[in-house]
């Protein structure tokens, strides 16, 4: 698939008939406004080392899959990624990699915005009070913590 785009369906029968095929539930989301947000590096790009500002590894298995999937959905997508913000060749990199690599186009941002859900290799899932407690025990295993597969221990 790498280099060339992939058509995805785009009427109701179409969805339905590739979501029987792949054997997948398509959530239509209710108000059509949930908005995603996806880090890059680790959740798009199978990266595990700073290789430069041009992303050169390949997508995470079933990341592609799963954005079209979104899209068709009625989800709002967009990319959250420290590497367009640390170099002015980081955001068409992303760019130019994810139209290689048969993604669709979709805006690539290092700003944090709203969002309602966000998708993220580092993240913590913060739940309230209690989390302070948990982040600390966290921390006393995992006293540098890194992406998965990296610092995994």
């Amino acid at each position: 698939m790498r280099g060339q785009a992939t058509a995805y369906p785009t009427g109701i029968e179409e969805k339905m008939a590739l979501a029987e095929q792949l054997n997948w539930r398509i959530a239509v989301a209710e108000d059509n406004n949930r908005i995603i947000s996806l880090d890059f590096d680790g959740v798009i790009h199978n990266y595990l080392e700073w290789d430069g500002p041009v992303p050169t590894g390949e997508p995470v298995p079933g990341a592609l899959e799963t954005i079209w999937w979104l899209l068709n959905a009625g989800y709002k997508v967009f990319i959250l990624s420290t590497r367009a913000h640390e170099n002015p060749m980081g955001k068409a990199g992303i760019e130019e990699w994810l139209m290689t690599h048969g993604f669709p186009i979709l805006e690539v941002t290092a700003e944090k915005r709203h969002a309602d859900l966000y998708v993220d290799d580092r993240g913590f899932r913060f739940m309230g009070p209690q989390s302070w407690q948990a982040l600390r025990d966290f921390l006393a295993v995992n006293p540098k913590p890194g992406r998965w597969g990296k610092n995994a221990g």
